[in-house]
């Protein structure tokens, strides 16, 4: 079955027709025909089921609606907006095509022999083939292989003769075995793993067992265990308890009789309760139970036959107060209003609103910010057409300072092929057979190109990178699929080591004739968190709770920092190696509002229900208090000294006015209106003068004028095809050029005066991770680096002049060493 095989199975119980309802990821919902003729499902449904005289249709609790004739084809499908999806067979009742509301089309064929998908056309034309084999056990045809567009194919293996349609195995485009998993008589599965690597094992092997009551037990690839419990509830298996016996800590959940989640205790005893309608809808959520950091959160719903949320109320910050959101829908169940309402800390209601607007198709043509003093209202055009790749896509994007970005072009899957921004930047993409992006065109207005080029290995991960200028990283694989080596242009690699879960365990850092120059090891707890960190032999050790909390850092020094958290998982207290505590507390929306230093200064903070922060107390500052615009722009300032200072802000809500008491010392932004700079700073004028930008097509500034006193300074900039600088004109006239390697760091720079060139550094050299190695400067003299394993300079010379350092091992300096003398560091 694919995505699109859902269908109906039609029976009949003494005389009254039981309709089972197919989805297309295996799950079945059963509905019995009434005394009046009406259907019924089970108490824990989410769909209704009606039959007319000539077909039957089920609509879903989105207001999707699917048509069935009475056969239990699906002929229809159409979404809350009105847009349809129809489904067209052949003679035999096979599914052959499904054609979208804009008329992209999915096709279907079949082997005529034993009636199974052959091929599967997709909307850009892909085709992927598939083929079977027929079990000599019980004459069943099970899938055997898919083959690709580039030709490359995947293989299943069904191996067990006692179960002859279970999956045993796949091996991937390259030939290798990737996953391979084992079955018990009765079909539950026993092992799951995938390919052997460098551990000389198979990554990610887990075993199950299965008790007699239901209970299963995964024993991980480490050997730790984890006891899974199930009660059934209307045929559905629930989890009711997950208990991991390495560190003896559990997971415990409960649910009403139609299979509702009532309760949620995590690994950590915290607990998490949940109520519901007879429509099975969420009302309540109350977290913390039992504790005073108990807070509840309510939901109300657009009908209960409809599970759309119309509101979410949470506790205010305000003590006694909900702060409240609250979405409005249209005539198709789309949201076209979004309320935000709640109170300041003094009780003064605050609120923000958002509108939305939708097209005949449900696609949303125009989104209008919360302000209201300015236009803040964004719009979206689509393709109008029936027939064509871009049909129903997105055509135009454009901002409320109506700058337009236009997608030209799809292919047929719906992927964007061509688009122009506000400035003229073209961009074309270009895509493999399989649907992976391969080329990244970006032409400017007056031709000037940049590509990026991209490639993959047959199992379909990223094999390379190649950016404009030339740098190119090529990515290798293990036989489990994991990133093995990242090799640079220059030879440089990085090599990963994994452990039998697929935790990162090792990154070594080698240059191109295979010497280390860098290495970090890490090991992980029980449960897969990062435990220790060995940084060029530096160690830290980390202690997390069962949930994922940092609870301790223990440093290459053995000093140890701790953490504490409350039952909503807020940070509460951290107390370093001197023993010295901060602690912190929350409000109702869980922003901090009172910070305790060791030095016994408290900080306090107020906000509103929006999030946004109002005053600010502290012992050094005093009291600074804050307002904001409607989309949560600060627009005011008062410290201590009530000294004002008022911000406005143009329809994109970037700074345009930040205004002091001083006329004089008021500073203005201007943005778009300079060479290529629709999206960037043109200019900002303070009491100074003015600084003024110009940019190329792709972003860079490529000229600073500043402005002093009447007098202008000029600076140019050129870059190559990475965007990297490789020429500064200064004010002078003075000029750098920068010449770079292979991977575009700097490898010379020289100045000329006045057409006059010397050297100003050259043959800079580089370790593998970036680091400088060595430069020649242009008196002559030359510097040469020398790190150790934490990326800390450790030797230093420039000419006749070394100097030599010695850290402790969490990267303090205890020595430094020079033909002067040495200094001692505590």
């Amino acid at each position: 079955m694919t995505a699109y095989h859902k269908r109906l199975v039609v029976g009949e119980v003494s005389g009254k027709e039981r309709i089972i309802l197919l989805r297309a990821n295996g799950a079945s919902e059963m509905f019995s025909q009434q005394t009046n003729g009406s259907f019924a499902g089970d108490s824990d449904t989410n769909f209704n089921l009606v039959k007319n005289t000539s077909e039957y249709i089920v609509t879903d609790r989105l207001g999707n609606v699917e048509t069935y004739n009475v056969q239990g084809l699906i002929q229809t499908e159409t979404d809350s907006a009105g847009n349809t999806t129809t489904y067209a067979y052949n003679s035999t009742g096979q599914l052959t095509t499904v054609t979208g509301p804009f008329g992209h089309q999915l096709q279907f064929t079949y082997n005529a022999t034993h009636h199974l998908i052959e091929t599967a056309t997709l909307p850009d034309s892909t085709v992927l083939h598939y083929s079977y084999q027929q079990s000599a056990q019980n004459m069943a045809y099970n899938l055997t292989s898919v083959t690709y567009p580039d030709s490359s194919s995947k293989t299943y293996h069904y191996e067990d003769s006692s179960l002859p349609n279970h999956l045993t195995g796949i091996t991937d485009q390259n030939g290798i075995r990737f996953a391979t998993w084992t079955y018990d008589a009765q079909g539950r599965a026993l092992t799951s793993e995938h390919a052997v690597t460098t551990n000389a094992a198979p990554q990610e092997r887990f075993l199950f067992s299965w008790g007699s009551t239901g209970d299963t037990t995964v024993t991980d690839p480490k050997g730790n265990k984890e006891v899974f419990k199930f009660i059934t509830i209307l045929g559905v298996k629930k989890l009711t308890e997950k208990a991991n016996l390495a560190d003896n800590k559990k997971i415990l959940q409960t649910f009403d009789g139609r299979g509702n989640l009532t309760s949620h205790t995590n690994e950590e005893g915290r607990k998490t309760t949940y109520t519901y309608n007879t429509a099975n809808q969420r009302l309540s959520m109350t977290e913390a139970v039992g504790t005073t950091s108990a807070r509840t959160t309510n939901y109300t719903y657009y009908s209960n036959t409809v599970d759309l949320i119309t509101s979410i109320k949470k506790p205010s910050v305000v003590s006694g107060n909900i702060a409240t959101t609250t979405i409005d829908y249209n005539a198709d169940l789309l949201p076209e209003r979004i309320t935000q309402a709640g109170y300041k800390p003094g009780g003064a209601a605050v609120s923000r609103i958002t509108t939305l607007n939708y097209n005949s198709y449900g696609q949303i043509t125009s989104i209008d910010g919360p302000r209201g003093d300015v236009n803040d209202l964004t719009t979206f055009t689509y393709h109008s057409c029936t027939s064509g790749a871009e049909c129903g896509r997105l055509a135009t994007v454009t901002n409320a300072l109506n700058q337009v970005t236009t997608y030209q072009a799809y292919d047929g899957a719906g992927r964007v092929t061509s688009l122009t921004d506000a400035v003229g930047l073209l961009t074309q993409l270009t895509y493999d057979a399989l649907g992976r992006i391969i080329e990244i065109k970006q032409t400017s207005p007056n031709g000037v190109v940049r590509t990026t080029d991209y490639s993959y290995n047959t199992i379909g991960k990223l094999a390379s990178v190649a950016t404009p200028a030339g740098t190119t990283l090529t990515y290798s694989y293990d036989n489990a699929h994991n990133l093995s080596t990242v090799t640079d242009n220059l030879g440089n690699s990085i090599k990963y080591k994994y452990d039998l879960s697929g935790n990162l365990i090792e990154e070594k850092i080698n240059d191109p004739s295979g010497t280390l120059a860098r290495k970090i090891q890490n090991t992980y707890d029980v449960r897969n968190n990062l435990q220790t960190i060995n940084f060029g032999g530096s160690l830290t050790q980390l202690v997390q709770d069962a949930i994922g909390n940092l609870r301790s850092v223990t440093d290459a020094n053995s000093h140890i920092t701790t953490h504490e958290y409350n039952s909503l998982n807020q940070l509460t207290r951290t107390i370093d190696a001197l023993s010295s505590p901060v602690q912190y507390s929350y409000d109702k929306q869980d922003n901090v509002v009172s910070l305790n230093t060791p030095n016994g200064a408290t900080t306090t903070s107020t906000y509103d229900d929006l999030g946004n922060l109002l005053s600010e107390t502290s012992p050094d500052r005093g009291i600074t208090t804050y307002s904001y615009d409607q989309a949560g722009n600060q627009i005011g300032q008062t410290d201590a000294r009530g000294v004002i200072t008022t911000m406005t802000y143009d329809a994109l809500n970037r700074i345009l006015t930040k205004g002091y008491p001083g006329s004089n010392e008021d500073v203005t932004y201007a943005y778009d209106s300079c060479l290529n700079g629709i999206g960037h700073l043109c200019s900002i004028t303070d009491e100074s003068g003015t600084t003024t930008y110009s940019y190329n097509v792709f972003g860079n500034i490529v000229e600073r004028i500043q402005t002093i006193e009447g007098v202008s300074y000029t600076t140019q900039f050129t870059y190559n095809a990475d965007n990297r600088v490789t020429q500064i004109i200064y004010p002078t006239g003075h000029t750098i050029a920068y010449s770079r390697d292979a991977l575009g760091r700097i490898s010379a720079a020289n100045l000329s005066i006045s057409g006059q060139t010397q050297p100003l550094i050259s043959n800079v050299s580089y370790t593998p991770d970036g680091l400088l190695r060595t430069q020649t400067f242009g008196n002559g003299l030359q510097e040469t680096r020398s790190y150790n394993g934490m990326r800390l300079l450790e030797n230093w010379q420039l000419g006749s002049t070394s100097t030599t350092y010695t850290y402790d091992a969490v990267g303090n300096m205890l020595t430094r060493a020079s033909n002067t003398g040495t200094q001692t560091f505590t």
